[in-house]
């Protein structure tokens, strides 16, 4: 008997145990809620940590020159740019030259002297004592000069292409301002200085490069960019990076 009795209580007390406790349910459930919040937040510093390491990693990977570097498209068109301006510069030096020599020498001045009166530039009057080292150096520079002025040409027909439309007239027109640079700022700031103007020469130079040294660069210039692959303004091919 009192082992039933002993029984029944034992079963009364694990019933009241499992009755429902709204105070405990509400606690446990405020429990739940900020475990939950706080896994959520914890979840987001590790997002946020792996979007920053993965943030830091293309940093370390970041190449500057690559976006700097020129791409194949673009070093096809320097190519071809310097290609134009050494043909150009190549023709007119040579015709000038040529020119050059056949015009002074109605002066009395021989080849020799042409490109020692050049040299002086750099040289001074120690030019006209060097002999062929001061005729080399005379041609070289006479080049250097001839490359230079097919570059501005160049530059410029690149910014305004129409100056190929009327070639010609460029080339007389930039012959003329070649030769009025060259006499009044160019040889002034050399070892050559300033000094008078001989005035037949003058007029004899200036025809040469009317007649050979503007013209040569326009016309060459304008040669290549009717060229497709020398347009004003190329499209690169497909798939070409």
């Amino acid at each position: 008997m009192a082992t039933d009795v002993m029984h029944a209580a034992s079963i009364q007390a694990q019933a009241v145990s499992y009755m429902p406790n709204p105070i405990a349910e509400r606690l446990q459930i405020r429990s739940d809620a900020r475990k939950h919040r706080r896994g959520r937040a914890a979840y987001r510093a590790v997002l946020a940590r792996r979007r920053a390491r993965s943030r830091l990693c293309r940093a370390e990977d970041y190449d500057p020159r690559a976006e700097t570097a020129p791409t194949s498209f673009e070093r096809t068109l320097m190519a071809r740019a310097v290609r134009v301006i050494l043909v150009a510069g190549a023709i007119c030096g040579i015709l000038d030259a040529a020119s050059a020599i056949g015009v002074l020498g109605l002066f009395g001045v021989s080849p020799e002297r042409v490109f020692q009166g050049i040299a002086r530039g750099l040289l001074g009057l120690d030019a006209f004592k060097r002999g062929a080292f001061s005729v080399g150096v005379g041609l070289a520079v006479h080049f250097v000069v001839a490359v230079t002025a097919a570059a501005v040409y160049y530059a410029a027909s690149r910014l305004w292409p129409a100056v190929n439309n009327h070639a010609r007239v460029a080339g007389v027109l930039y012959g003329i301002g070649v030769h009025l640079f060259m006499n009044f700022v160019v040889i002034p700031l050399s070892a050559i200085g300033w000094r008078p103007i001989a005035w037949p020469v003058f007029l004899a130079v200036l025809l040469v490069h009317i007649v050979v040294v503007g013209p040569s660069i326009a016309l060459t210039v304008r040669w290549f960019a009717r060229r497709p692959a020398y347009a004003a303004h190329p499209t690169p091919a497909v798939g070409l990076s």
